[in-house]
């Protein structure tokens, strides 16, 4: 297991639902005004002193990220890959895990936002590591960058993805004769296809909202689905409360 501070005693008293501020626009869905005022207010202190302990607070503001990390890497081998491209992942949370538990893994850490990318490179928990950064928007660009990478992981990412585009990411990932492993919110149940659903119905008129919705209601079939779509073989190779992983290839 990976040597936490001490904040991981946070992960005992994780909520049911899941806070994650990468999946809603302000103010709405999973998150609300005051979640979303504490969870800036960590990432202003962090981009303001990107210290090491302003960077744990930060991560660990979202301990479900932290904890599904360690699930994964009790399910799924990361020593066979030498080189891993991690697909707009800020705050690369669950990449630093597995960098602590596998530090002999080079990390390439993507994102499209340039200022947390230079606030990261220079934080220490990364500055030491195996790890480079890297401008890249999955939307928009392709994926040469990863060309040196054995596995690419995404984080969340394809809530802001359309079916079309989701699709079209694992063809691309499968004509690099790659292989990618995604973590998708876990809404399988019926219990947590309630809450997400109660949560995000408010705002769906908005076209950016509404993408970022459909994403979150992706089930493990239709996940399957999209990855028959894209040609490619999907299998689930870790599940948790919070988290669903796919090994696409």
């Amino acid at each position: 297991m990976v040597e936490m501070p001490a904040l991981f005693k946070l992960l005992n008293s994780i909520p049911v639902y899941t806070n994650d501020p990468n999946t809603v626009s302000r103010g709405d869905g999973f998150y609300s005004d005051d979640d979303w005022y504490c969870t800036r207010l960590k990432t202003n202190i962090f981009y303001s002193n990107p210290s090491k302990n302003h960077y744990f607070e930060m991560i660990f503001d979202s301990p479900e990220k932290i904890k599904s990390a360690n699930d994964l890497c009790s399910s799924f081998d990361f020593s066979a890959y030498n080189r891993i491209g991690d697909i707009g992942g800020i705050p690369f949370s669950q990449s630093w895990v597995i960098n602590k538990i596998h530090p002999k893994i080079e990390f390439y850490l993507t994102d499209n936002d340039k200022l947390s990318l230079d606030k990261h490179r220079i934080s220490p928990p990364f500055s030491h590591s195996k790890c480079s950064f890297f401008e890249f928007d999955v939307t928009k660009d392709d994926l040469n960058i990863f060309k040196d990478c054995i596995l690419l992981t995404m984080w969340g990412v394809d809530y802001h993805l359309s079916d079309s585009q989701f699709i079209d990411l694992i063809q691309k990932v499968k004509s690099l004769k790659k292989s990618l492993l995604i973590a998708s919110v876990n809404i399988d149940d019926i219990s947590q296809t309630r809450r997400f659903v109660s949560r995000v119905s408010k705002k769906i008129s908005t076209l950016r909202g509404f993408s970022r919705r459909i994403g979150i209601l992706r089930n493990s079939n239709y996940i399957h689905k999209l990855s028959d779509l894209a040609g490619s073989k999907c299998n689930c190779v870790c599940k948790n409360d919070f988290y669903r992983f796919f090994y696409i290839r």
